[in-house]
């Protein structure tokens, strides 16, 4: 929704800076997480992501960066797109920036819904299971993700 509203910001040069930085960085970082997902699945064959914080902290804290890159975190590159997205949006029309910003509101709501379900919830059910953390190959796509997206 926000990049549907944010291409009508393309009448100006902030627009076409947003659609740019926007799509680059939206491609990096939801792909991540689907790729991130599957090395989950991969490891416990399940997609029950539940406590994930307890069984591969190191894997949950990259995991969790990237959520936050796709929140438009400042320093990502997805922040400079959605700053531009906002500069843009606001030149043209004011309740076009209120719907677009009350999006916002709501996607970040249900990111950070997402975290919360995680990282915290189920904590107590921990079980004995043993996961490895992360090997070469997810370390090197990591790194590289990291690399492009910050």
């Amino acid at each position: 929704m926000n990049f549907s509203i944010a291409s009508y910001s393309t009448l100006n040069s902030f627009g076409n800076i947003a659609c740019f930085f926007t799509s680059v960085a939206h491609g990096f970082s939801s792909t991540s997480l689907f790729i991130f997902t599957g090395f989950v699945y991969d490891r416990t064959h399940s997609i029950n992501l539940q406590p994930f914080l307890i069984y591969m902290p190191i894997f949950s804290l990259y995991f969790l960066i990237l959520i936050l890159a796709n929140l438009s975190f400042p320093g990502t590159i997805n922040f400079i797109g959605e700053l531009f997205s906002i500069i843009s949006i606001s030149l043209l029309d004011i309740y076009l920036l209120m719907i677009y910003l009350l999006n916002l509101l709501l996607g970040t709501s249900y990111s950070f819904f997402i975290i919360s379900i995680l990282f915290l919830i189920a904590q107590d059910k921990i079980q004995e299971v043993h996961y490895k953390d992360s090997d070469r190959i997810e370390f090197t796509f990591i790194f590289n993700t990291f690399a492009l997206i910050y």
